[in-house]
């Protein structure tokens, strides 16, 4: 019989030997030989010559007094090679006294509780060593603890201890821990404190009163071998009635750092855990129901486990680190001070309402005879920053209003600010600017950061205008690590950055939670907003508040506020990218706008998402995250209104499902280091700099679209002072929906009605709309581009079923369904273009391009479409492993077995390394291809009792768990009634669209003009679609247009 830590359970084999069974603490499993019978007679008589020798063992060890004679004769008889002083110091040693070289490596002695030297260590140096690096140093007698037979423990003391701390090991890390924790330290080789609990009770009864905390060594949480260790400290800890915390800072995985290689911020950010909170985090523990806990509060709660495996690396994202490599920094307090224009590359860092825009400016006056080009997220912000350079004697232009003038001028390097945004970057816009000549302000950076990598003909552009220009100013609230990377990687400069001191904010966050009709915590707030703002709408009409600010990322969700809140007699502005008129008004000057309009309620969407300085006061703010922009843009929609005190944060959950394995910093750049050989083996057009930012940007969306509302609390907690969790009434889903249909049928009618040809000339002029009416008009002639038999139809008719086909030719499906087609049609002249788009264009990981690529492929190579085979949106009719999978279904295995033989496939999807990521890379695949899916649940056998539901009050317990499955419906089987009954004239519009394309690209391959005649193929079921077809208002405008005729 052996019994082995290495293998404590069955999962892997070994060859020879037989698993028996795990022993009773979980630590070793119990194997015997496939060769030889078990003679229990002949172990017993083993077992108890053992125990003798281990007897007389103890009674030869040497006593205490000698064994501290031994180890100081030892330590000054001794030295250290430069190699190990070299180790010593860069693990943060000063007292080089404490360890001697043997030329194998250097041995450090410990002390115990009396203050005596009670044993060593030998730390092992070298490469590839086999059974760890720390060994037992040999001790004449043996290496016990006299009088037992417990192996020696560490303590190291420190003057005016707040805490009794358990550190694994017992040299460096322990005597640096009680360093840093200000605590008495206890240290066990392989942290087995509970195999010498005679000393450990020993300490713990020294200093009595001081409170124990155990302190796990990265990726303990995720070895099931370790945990089951601490389980036993905890266990033995609570029988001498002692109740230990866990330290944790985020060290999940290997990667992390140990207690002795915190940053400051891991460990100014480090908090204690009750085992309790500590065993959730425990491999598989985290999906276990808790008694009395109903199941969507166990969805929740693992939302929030699995965000937290994210946080501390997702900082990355939106903070700076204390110390950075080729940065200079300058921390100040308050408003920002001056900068020092003459540096190359400047950063600052401030929080909202800080004056990094006008510090900007103000530092920017000795350049006034320079080229200078301000870039923001959009051109309706830069109004109010180019009115305020203005009054500081710039003289201003908007790159928009006349690009052709400014292009001219910009070319030649006029002086002046020229203010632009990312989408001005193209190469007939940018191209021929002579950056060393231009002072490049980039306002907001870390928004714009995001937003380019998408950005696939303006990238290139700006990528060149950061690394060529002459000086570079960045700005940002969230200015972060991933920020300061990115810019190093393209200018190569040092950086001189501002930071401004943290503290949190004042402002009041109320976090807004609500209930379904079944009793649990909702994921859908639509009805909650009705509700609250219809309470405001009353404390306004009783003059208890004066104002309300309203700031959303989802347009529909702002125009349904601002029409409930008009129908309840409220003065309401709304900010959108529907009302160029009402912007062009309200963004130079928004308190003269609010104040003059007398506004009650300003709602305003991300056209005013960063940049805007609204100094007008408001009584109270509603903040609603649908899910369009990233947490920390929300955070900065927020902060436009600077005098407004408490905040009610809305943040829905969504149920996208997040495929990023990890964030490690390591790791990311290990997967951009074989994201760039992929490129580069398949020719794309992928520069090295921007593959490790592109890579981030993937991994941080995928986050930000899975845990929103989780990203934006845990934002709200570390930035602001006051947040509270608040319960308020669900409202009325049914007439929030009736508000919704109302608009959908507004906006739709407001495009039939629109002009075609002024939305046209707007299209070849490329020129931003300047009235309301002409946002429709380009709306209608997007539509009209690609579909024009069925607009034409449409327009005619008027009628509503014109106007349900306007809804869903509007909708986000439409371009899914465009994908699928494609996907399914295999043409060759589609699958060139996607690839020559990949080779002629700068590709990142984050690039939609790519992400077709990876959909489609996936989809064809592994026959995705055999997973479609449900016809109704009905549970019951999902069966499981049948009709509807998960990750175990056999199909699913068969098909994560065809990947991973299919090493081309592979190289697409780098971070799929497991059979989890593989299934959730499919729902999404299916996701983006339109698919509408129906979730099942079933339970299944499982070899321990789990909690399940509740009979009569009392937590049921069967041997079972509830597992989720997903089935996919047929495409024509799928959506709502009106798109069932006109799915043909749906998918042939699109593939008219297809044919086109593809008739124009080979018509420019051929260097021939693009092609002119339209193709319908729809005709015969656009006759019964629309029977009359003399109905509507006048359209020869569209009959007499020399444009687009149809051919049919």
């Amino acid at each position: 019989m052996v019994q082995c830590m290495t293998y404590p359970t069955d999962t892997h084999g070994v060859p020879g030997y037989r698993f028996v069974k795990p022993t009773r603490n979980g630590v070793w499993g119990v194997w015997v030989s496939e060769n030889n019978s078990f003679d229990r007679d002949e172990w017993n008589r083993k077992k108890e010559a053992a125990q003798q020798a281990k007897q007389v063992q103890i009674a030869n060890v040497m006593p205490l007094k000698k064994r501290d004679e031994y180890y100081r004769n030892l330590l000054a008889q001794g030295s250290l090679s430069e190699r190990d002083k070299a180790d010593l110091e860069k693990r943060g040693i000063k007292d080089l006294s404490i360890a001697i070289s043997l030329g194998y490596g250097y041995v450090l002695p410990f002390k115990g509780l009396g203050g005596s030297y009670v044993g060593a260590q030998v730390r092992l140096t070298g490469e590839n060593i086999e059974g760890g690096r720390y060994r037992w140093h040999d001790l004449p007698g043996g290496k016990q603890y006299p009088g037992t037979d417990e192996m020696p423990i560490a303590v190291f003391k420190v003057e005016n201890p707040t805490a009794i701390s358990l550190v694994e090991g017992t040299g460096v890390k322990p005597l640096i821990a009680s360093e840093r924790l200000k605590a008495i330290t206890i240290g066990a080789a392989g942290g087995n404190f509970s195999s010498s609990p005679t000393q450990l009770k020993a300490v713990i009864e020294a200093f009595p009163g001081l409170p124990v905390v155990i302190v796990p060594d990265a990726g303990d949480v995720v070895n099931t071998q370790v945990a089951n260790r601490i389980q036993r400290q905890v266990e033995y800890l609570r029988s001498i009635d002692v109740e230990p915390s866990i330290l944790w800072w985020g060290q999940t995985t290997k990667n992390d750092n140990d207690i002795d290689e915190l940053t400051r911020e891991e460990f100014t950010g480090a908090r204690s855990l009750s085992w309790d909170e500590f065993s959730a985090l425990l491999p598989g523990n985290e999906l276990k129901q808790r008694p009395d806990e109903s199941e969507r509060d166990r969805l929740l709660r693992l939302r929030k486990f699995r965000f937290a495996g994210y946080w501390k690396d997702l900082k990355r994202d939106f903070q700076l680190s204390q110390s950075i490599e080729g940065v200079d920094q300058i921390e100040y307090e308050g408003y920002c001070p001056t900068l020092d224009p003459y540096w190359d590359t400047i950063a600052v860092q401030g929080w909202l309402g800080t004056g990094k825009t006008e510090t900007i400016i103000r530092s920017l006056k000795p350049f006034q005879d320079k080229a200078i080009v301000w870039v923001a997220p959009n051109n309706g912000l830069n109004r109010q920053t180019a009115m305020r350079a203005y009054r500081h004697g710039f003289q201003t232009f908007h790159y928009q209003d006349d690009v052709t003038m400014n292009r001219i001028a910009l070319n030649s390097a006029a002086p002046g600010i020229y203010f632009m945004c990312p989408d001005s970057f193209k190469e007939y816009a940018v191209g021929e600017v002579d950056w060393s000549q231009v002072v490049l302000v980039m306002d907001e950076f870390s928004g714009i950061r995001k937003d380019i990598h998408t950005k696939v003909s303006e990238l290139p552009q700006i990528s060149k205008a950061i690394e060529n220009c002459g000086s570079l100013i960045t700005a940002d609230a969230f200015l972060s690590d991933v920020d300061l990377e990115l810019i190093q990687s393209l200018r190569g400069h040092q950086i001189g950055l501002y930071r401004q001191e943290a503290a949190k904010s004042r402002k009041s966050i109320k976090w807004i939670e609500t209930r379904n009709a079944q009793g649990d915590t909702s994921f859908s707030h639509q009805g909650v907003y009705l509700d609250l703002l219809g309470q405001w709408a009353d404390e306004i009409a009783a003059g208890t508040i004066q104002r309300i600010a309203i700031a959303v990322d989802s347009i529909l969700t702002a125009k349904v506020i601002r029409n409930f809140l008009q129908s309840k007699g409220v003065r309401t502005w709304l900010a959108c990218s529907e009302t160029p008129e009402e912007n062009s008004r309200f963004m130079p000057n928004p308190d003269e706008t609010i104040i003059g309009s007398q506004a009650q309620a300003i709602v305003y969407t991300p056209t005013a998402k960063s940049g805007l300085d609204i100094q007008a006061s408001f009584d109270r703010g509603l903040l609603i995250s649908c899910g369009v922009l990233c947490p920390t843009e929300m955070l900065q929609m927020m902060g436009r209104c600077r005098q407004c005190g408490e905040w009610f944060v809305s943040a829905p959950r969504h149920t996208a499902t997040a495929i990023t394995p990890s964030l490690n910093g390591q790791k990311v750049k290990q997967w951009g280091e074989v994201i760039r050989s992929t490129f580069a083996d398949l020719e794309y057009n992928a520069p090295y700099c921007l593959q490790v930012s592109g890579l981030w940007e993937n991994l941080t969306s995928d986050i930000t679209k899975a845990f929103g509302s989780e990203y934006l609390q845990s934002l709200c907690e570390e930035y602001f002072a006051s947040v509270e969790s608040i319960e308020v009434s669900s409202g009325s889903k049914t007439k929030w929906d009736s508000f919704v249909d109302s608009i959908k049928f507004q906006d739709a009618e407001n495009i039939l009605k629109a002009s075609l040809e002024s939305g046209y000339r707007l299209i070849d002029a490329q020129k931003q709309p300047h009235k309301n009416s002409q946002v429709w008009d380009v709306k209608l002639a997007t539509l009209h581009g690609k579909y024009p038999a069925l607009i034409e139809r449409m327009v005619k008719d008027g009628s509503h079923t014109a106007i349900d086909f306007c809804k869903l030719l509007t909708s986000s499906r439409i371009t899914k369904l465009k994908n699928w087609i494609i996907a399914e049609d295999c043409h060759l002249d589609d699958d060139e273009n996607l690839l020559e788009r990949l080779k002629n264009r700068v590709t990142t990981y984050n690039s939609g391009a790519f992400k077709a690529r990876q959909n489609i492929t996936l989809y064809r190579e592994l026959k995705l479409i055999a997973l479609v085979s449900l016809s109704e949106r009905k549970p019951d009719n999902a069966i499981s492993d049948q009709t509807a999978f998960n990750m175990r279904s056999p199909v699913i295995c068969g098909m994560w077995q065809q990947f991973q033989a299919n090493a081309a496939l592979r190289k697409l999807f780098p971070l799929v390394e497991t059979i989890d990521q593989f299934w959730k890379t499919i729902c999404n695949c299916m996701k983006a291809f339109g698919f509408q899916s129906v979730s099942k649940k079933a339970r299944e056998k499982t070899s321990e009792a789990r909690p399940n539901g509740t009979f009569r009050g009392v937590q049921r317990y069967t041997n079972s768990r509830t597992s989720y499955f997903i089935g996919w419906i047929y495409m024509d089987c799928s959506g709502n009634n009106f798109f069932k009954q006109n799915y043909q004239i749906v998918v042939g519009a699109i593939r008219d669209n297809i044919i086109v394309e593809r008739a124009d690209r080979k018509a420019k391959k051929e260097g021939q003009s693009p092609v002119i005649e339209r193709v319908s193929t729809i005709e015969s079921m656009l006759d019964q679609a629309f029977p009359n077809r003399e109905a509507g208002k006048d359209t020869g405008q569209i009959e007499n247009s020399s444009r687009l005729p149809l051919a049919v």
